[in-house]
């Protein structure tokens, strides 16, 4: 039976950034065209039939089942110390995020040279289930660690149908992954120089009032890879380029900064 699959980013997580307790819509942004309205994460990036079932019981049992229970902890103690399995577990979830990505598809059929000369069809389930086959996790998350960002501005994280946004530091060259799962908590995958250098290895980071600034970066940074995405997309058949938050606020705030950005380009 053909299901409402979401594309990338889980229904578990949409639906901790949902407007209030009785509202259970999220505030979006579109950004190939930079409207704001609201829309249910139920069907928020989502496409009829996208994954097979098989690949559906995949996705809940591996990845997303564990991880909302690592969450639902998270939320009751954002102070909770991260065992190794729980590190494990939060960077098979970004790999399983980045083999969601469609783009990932047809660059993967044709880098293939195999499957391409034989003509063997490669759909989006095939992909996602070699997530369990394959050592991502130990190649790209190995020498990072995840740490507990805890957020106690007026100022809420927002996030996007990716899920996750990836940024390279330009000082030290080494990448970094942002993962936000509510609009209190989020969590930056650091690669080990980094963290033991400049975050001197706190395992926990709080954001307080005086702040605001770092919120506004971590948004802004989930926006442009957003935006970057909207940029290098082959196609336009997938509905996938959202931000979304339980307010409107920062939304307001980043469409208005990338409106400018794009007419400054332009002119």
């Amino acid at each position: 039976m053909s299901v409402n699959s979401h594309i990338i980013n889980s229904k578990f997580i949409m639906k901790q950034f949902k407007i209030s307790s009785t509202d259970g819509q999220v505030h979006i942004l579109d950004m190939t065209n930079l409207k704001l309205s609201r829309k249910g994460p139920g069907e928020l990036g989502t496409e009829e039939g996208y994954y097979d079932d098989e690949t559906e019981k995949y996705l809940s049992d591996l990845y997303e089942g564990p991880l909302s229970k690592l969450l639902e902890t998270l939320i009751n103690d954002p102070y909770h110390d991260l065992s190794q399995y729980d590190c494990n577990l939060i960077g098979d979830f970004l790999v399983a995020l980045y083999a969601r990505d469609p783009d990932m598809l047809p660059k993967t059929y044709e880098k293939t040279v195999i499957a391409k000369g034989l003509n063997i069809s490669i759909n989006a389930s095939d992909l996602v289930r070699t997530c369990k086959r394959t050592n991502l996790r130990k190649n790209f998350f190995d020498d990072h660690f995840p740490m507990i960002l805890i957020n106690n501005s007026s100022v809420d994280f927002i996030s996007s149908v990716y899920g996750c946004s990836v940024t390279v530091n330009k000082n030290s060259g080494q990448t970094c992954w942002y993962l936000p799962l509510t609009p209190r908590l989020a969590i930056q995958f650091i690669n080990n120089q980094d963290w033991e250098k400049i975050f001197k290895k706190v395992t926990h980071g709080e954001i307080n009032e005086g702040q605001v600034k770092c919120v506004e970066h971590f948004n802004d940074q989930m926006a442009d890879y957003v935006d970057l995405k909207v940029n290098d997309a082959i196609d336009d058949s997938h509905d996938i380029y959202y931000l979304f938050s339980n307010n409107e606020d920062e939304l307001k705030r980043i469409k208005n900064r990338i409106k400018t950005e794009r007419k400054t380009k332009g002119a």
